[in-house]
């Protein structure tokens, strides 16, 4: 599953595997999560279920791509 990761703008980037388990992990957080991270099918489907708050799409300036950052929540 694909995600949409900026290798250009950052110095570490976690791979699927790392997403897939921190994505486990919170699934089972009796507390308040929050996860930010650019929109994409392997983000909402690790965090089905969780509330999404879309920002605005905007061109990001490493890549020159329109992107959407979102932040999911489990409250």
């Amino acid at each position: 599953m694909k995600r949409g990761g900026d290798t250009k703008a950052y110095g570490f980037e976690m791979t699927n595997e790392q997403h897939w388990e921190l994505a486990e992990t919170l699934q089972q957080c009796k507390g308040l999560a929050a996860v930010s991270g650019y929109r994409c099918d392997a983000m909402d489907t690790w965090y089905k279920g969780w509330k999404r708050f879309d920002a605005p799409a905007k061109t990001i300036h490493s890549t020159k791509q329109l992107r959407q950052e979102c932040l999911w929540m489990n409250y």
